[in-house]
């Protein structure tokens, strides 16, 4: 469980308006890392995680970052400020590591629901890759 709250000011004709950020989530997340020792020579190893994660929560941050805040905007407001399932993520994070280095791979799906009117609902694909080097302290 998450609660996300924080201040934004966002520019109009007259003077700033500042506009207070409260959002709410909950995630299911499931996962299982799976390792292979010595994949390619002696002392590497090699993770496997795949992830399924369900979201739910409210979607204020939309309204604030879209600059939504005029009260024409009152439909929007309401559905972004509904709890409700907002979204479902499927992962596959592949992790290589030799001695202190660690390259990591990780494919992510993930299907957007219950969007405020006006924004994408078309599942799209992210794409996250690292490069880790662990430094260790002498005693």
């Amino acid at each position: 469980m998450n609660w996300d709250r924080g201040n934004n000011k966002f520019p109009s004709k007259e003077k700033i308006l500042t506009q207070k950020s409260n959002d709410y989530s909950l995630i299911f997340s499931n996962s299982h890392v799976f390792s292979i020792d010595d994949l390619l020579k002696k002392g590497d190893d090699f993770f496997i995680t795949p992830e399924a994660d369900v979201l739910c929560g409210t979607q204020i941050f939309l309204v604030k970052h879209k600059g939504k805040t005029n009260p024409t905007d009152k439909i929007y407001q309401k559905q972004a400020a509904k709890f409700n399932l907002t979204g479902y993520l499927l992962s596959l994070e592949l992790k290589y590591k030799i001695k202190k280095f660690t390259l990591e791979l990780t494919p992510t799906y993930i299907i957007p629901e219950n969007v405020p009117a006006g924004e994408s609902s078309t599942p799209y694909f992210v794409m996250n890759a690292s490069v880790y080097f662990t430094f260790k302290k002498k005693k």
